[in-house]
Formats: C-alpha cells, sequence, structure tokens
C-alpha cells in the first residue's frame, strides 16, 4: 500500500478519502462504523520487513518482533539484541503474511494500527485469516475458533476488569471475603438497580457537601463523564455508574494525575502475569480546586490524555528523551 499523501497531490480532503476507498475497499466497513472519522493509521502502508526474536523457552518458535514506532521517537530496549532477526516479507520468505482484524466490537486506535502496520502485519477488513484479532469483549465461543497460529487480545469474561460496572459487583464480592484487601475504592451505586439507595444517601450527606463523580459504564476516554454537588438531583438514567467522589485527591504542583501500570496476563489457571518494566502518568492540565463553582471543569477534575489535549494552552507534550534514548 503507498502513503496516503503520495497517492493524493493535489487532491481535495473528501476526494483524497474516496480514491483511497476505490484503491483500497478495506477501509470502506471502517468508514461507515466510524462514521466519517477514520483514523489516520488506517491508511498508513506496512512495513515490507518483519522482525523475529528467539524464544526464551526451550523447543519453542520465534515470535514476531514489534520495534517501536518511528513517531515515538525512542528504540525498544531490546532492538539490539542478538537473538532478534529481519526478513523482507516480500522478497526473504516466500509467501510471508502476517494480518490483523480489528473488530466490530471495539474503536480503531491508531497506537494498535500504527504498532501492528510497523510490525509488518496486513490490516484486513473481514474473515478468519488473521494472525491476531483486536477486539472488545471476548466470548468462549472466539477462543475455540482460534487455531495455534492466531491470538485475541482478551481472554473470556476479562471485561469485568474492564467495565466499571462490572468491577465495582466483583470488588463488592470480595470486599465481603476480605475487607481490607479489597478496600480500594469509593462506594458506587449503579443505575438503575441502585438508585433509590443512591438517592436515600445523597439527601443524608447533604450537610456534608458530598460530590458525586457520574460516568457511563461501557466507555472510555472520559466520554461522559461530569462531577455532581450533592444538592443536585440525578436523573436515573441505564447505564450509569455514580461514586462518591474523592474531592482531596493527592496532587502534583496543585494537579491531580494518575499513574498506569501495564499488566500482560498470559494465563488465569495457573495465573501468570508480567509487570512491564515502565509506567505511565497522566496529568490534569489545570489547578485543583473543590470549589463547586469548577466541577464542570474537566481539565481541572479528569486527568484523561483525550480530554486534556484540547486545553491547546496548558497542555504540555512529552518530547523529552529518556537518558540512553
Amino acid at each position: 500500500m503507498r502513503a496516503f499523501d503520495e497517492l493524493n497531490l493535489g487532491k481535495s480532503e473528501i476526494s483524497k478519502v474516496e480514491h483511497f476507498i476505490a484503491e483500497n475497499p478495506v477501509s470502506n466497513a471502517f468508514l461507515k462504523r466510524e462514521k466519517g472519522r477514520l483514523p489516520y493509521s488506517v491508511f498508513k502502508p506496512t512495513a515490507d520487513t518483519v522482525k523475529f526474536i528467539k524464544s526464551e523457552y526451550p523447543d519453542r518458535p520465534p515470535a514476531v518482533f514489534f520495534s517501536y514506532p518511528t513517531y515515538v521517537n525512542a528504540k525498544h530496549p531490546q532492538e539490539d539484541k542478538a537473538d532478534i532477526r529481519e526478513y523482507n516479507r516480500r522478497q526473504q520468505i516466500e509467501r510471508l503474511f502476517f494480518s490483523f482484524l480489528n473488530s466490530d466490537r471495539t474503536h480503531i486506535y491508531n497506537a494498535v494500527v500504527n504498532t501492528c502496520k510497523f510490525g509488518g502485519f496486513e490490516l484486513i477488513e473481514r474473515g478468519n485469516d488473521f494472525n491476531l484479532i483486536w477486539t472488545g469483549y471476548t466470548t468462549i465461543e472466539d477462543i475455540l475458533a482460534l487455531n495455534k497460529y492466531q491470538k485475541i487480545n482478551h481472554f473470556p469474561n476479562s471485561i469485568t476488569l474492564g467495565r466499571k460496572d462490572l468491577f465495582w459487583r466483583q470488588n463488592q464480592q470480595f470486599k465481603l471475603m476480605y475487607p481490607s484487601a479489597f478496600n480500594i475504592t469509593p462506594h458506587s451505586w449503579i443505575l438503575p438497580d441502585d438508585y433509590n439507595e443512591f438517592e436515600a444517601f445523597r439527601k443524608s450527606s447533604l450537610e456534608k457537601g458530598q460530590y458525586f463523580i457520574l460516568k457511563p459504564t461501557a466507555s472510555s476516554c472520559g466520554r461522559g463523564i461530569r462531577v455532581v454537588p450533592g444538592y443536585q438531583k440525578v436523573t436515573n438514567r441505564e447505564e450509569t455508574l455514580i461514586s462518591a467522589y474523592v474531592d482531596k485527591p493527592l496532587l502534583i504542583n496543585n494537579k491531580k494525575f494518575d499513574m498506569r501500570m501495564y499488566v500482560l496476563v498470559t494465563s488465569f489457571n495457573p495465573l501468570r502475569a508480567y509487570l512491564y518494566n515502565e509506567g505511565l502518568a497522566r496529568f490534569a492540565t489545570e489547578e485543583y480546586s473543590n470549589d463547586a463553582e469548577h466541577l464542570r471543569n474537566k481539565y481541572m477534575h479528569l486527568t484523561n490524555f483525550s480530554i486534556n489535549k484540547r486545553n491547546v494552552k496548558a497542555y504540555v507534550r512529552n518530547d523529552q528523551k529518556r537518558p540512553g534514548d
């Protein structure tokens, strides 16, 4: 696939898209699903080379090695290992074809598409001829249909960790058995089932000035989140999680932040998990205040990158390289 810009010199933005769809019908379904907001990564070409790294386990075949995409401006710490071999998938190895499928159950994430394409994986629109399928939730039937050369990014029922309402219910069940170990999140209510219980608590806490944070149960990237004062009556909406808001959080330079640790689980029975050496810190772009007049300010109360990058006057991009990069 040629680069998108090379295909469309001198064309308008609309004609660029139309021309690309005509040349590459793989994107047509994505365009319909994303309602015209097709991510730029879909238009990128796939690398001609693919890398393999020797398995650390005896008698196991090598695995595909994914270098960091060039726009990261950083080098993978294992990039120079002697156990890595690079091949031209169009010349050096006959009929070497890797592909990935983006399921209809999830969004198209630029990070996923860029990483796969940079690693030599072709993006396909449909079918079962994929090495990797990137999906939202996973069923047992999805797993049973895979062969030994195919991978999927979720275990069945792992949605209980990713969805806010299901995680809260699971946490409550374990909290009954291990109260101190699972006292890790503010009390929450799931609408519509817990609405009457929430209303009773809201009214009883009016004098304390309690705030609440409302989140869609199956959303991400800060979509639909809002903080409300306790005196404001909340509509009993479907699929909403309400939590008691921590209005005196830990701050860094007077800003809210969160820290993400990345864990890869390869087996649940026995449990086998790998903690990545690096994490991610995200910051709000405006100094925190718990005054009621600032509750609508998402740049102050949320740390989501997708929200704060819109605060163009205050957002600071991290372009600093680490020592040794």
